[in-house]
Formats: C-alpha cells, structure tokens, sequence
C-alpha cells in the first residue's frame, strides 16, 4: 500500500500547482486522469482498454494526454485529448 501513497503524494503535488486547486473540481479531476496517464503505463492501457470495450476501437497505447487543450482549428477545448507523438493536427 505504501506505493499507492507515494503516487498520491506525487499526484496531490501535481495538482496543487493549479490556482483553481478549491474552485475548479472537474478541472482538476481532469487534470489529474491526464497526469496519471502520463506517468503510469497501467493507467494508458487501462484506459485504452476501456475505450476498447466500449467502442470496439482500441486506442495506441503510446499516445501523448493532454488536458483542456484548446484547438486551433475549431476552438474547441476538450476536457482530455489523446494525440500521437506532438499533438500537431495534419
């Protein structure tokens, strides 16, 4: 168990960086999913598993998560975005 606290300790750092640490709580339960699956492969590939079974499409394992990344070509801003290598829009 004592892993599991040493993650959350990095996790609460993460997101204690974040202005909106008491106002915001969806921004940073978004924040900290993207954070999680930057640094923990088990994390990527449970998530991409449960897209699997839930689309019938099976996201790389390797992508690049980004959070409340805003979108040049249609301004959106979604709250996670998975993108291979740079996030770059071909």
């Amino acid at each position: 168990m004592e892993g599991g606290s040493i993650v959350m300790k990095r996790l609460l750092g993460h997101l204690a960086q974040f202005d909106s640490f008491f106002s915001q709580g969806e921004l940073l339960c978004t924040q900290g999913l993207t954070h999680l699956l930057r640094e923990h492969s088990e994390a990527r590939s449970a998530l991409a598993a449960e897209i699997g079974s839930r689309s019938g499409v099976s996201p790389q394992d390797d992508l690049t998560w980004r959070a409340e990344a805003y979108q040049d070509h249609d301004g959106g801003r979604p709250d996670l975005e998975g993108c291979a290598r740079d996030c770059s829009i071909e």
